[in-house]
């Protein structure tokens, strides 16, 4: 036919159309979008994750200060204690020691972690002769 010009071209070979892309584009931002908010949610876990492990540290390590004194020491925490200790930031401890009631050389001692998004709190039950029990063996 003379004056048409026909392209052999299908429509498949031609290439996307203005809204064809446009709508990819809108796919692909919101896909980025998504990876990011993961990202951001997993590095907001992660620093949570340390602070309650620094937490866990601070606290075994008060508690274990706790179990190795002498009986006559363990007095001063029958009545709560507190303080401040520092790692990456500040942590707030309260420490409490009494005499198990009916076991006689048996202590319960208690230690609570606290910061700004939460608290910890850990104890343990261990043995300490006292001064006012009487020595078993004479030397």
């Amino acid at each position: 036919m003379p004056g048409t010009v026909r392209s052999s071209l299908g429509r498949a070979e031609r290439g996307f159309t203005l809204v064809e892309a446009l709508v990819a584009l809108a796919i692909l931002g919101l896909a980025v979008i998504v990876a990011l908010e993961v990202g951001a949610q997993t590095l907001r876990a992660q620093a949570a994750a340390e602070r309650h492990l620094e937490a866990v540290v601070a606290a075994e390590s008060r508690l274990t200060e706790l179990t190795l004194l002498p009986a006559d020491s363990l007095a001063m925490y029958s009545e709560p204690r507190w303080g401040t200790v520092v790692l990456s930031r500040p942590y707030r401890w309260r420490a409490l020691v009494r005499p198990e009631p009916q076991a006689d050389g048996l202590w319960r001692a208690a230690v609570v972690i606290e910061w700004a998004a939460g608290d910890l709190a850990v104890e343990t039950v261990f043995y300490r002769r006292g001064r006012a029990m009487k020595r078993e063996f004479s030397p």
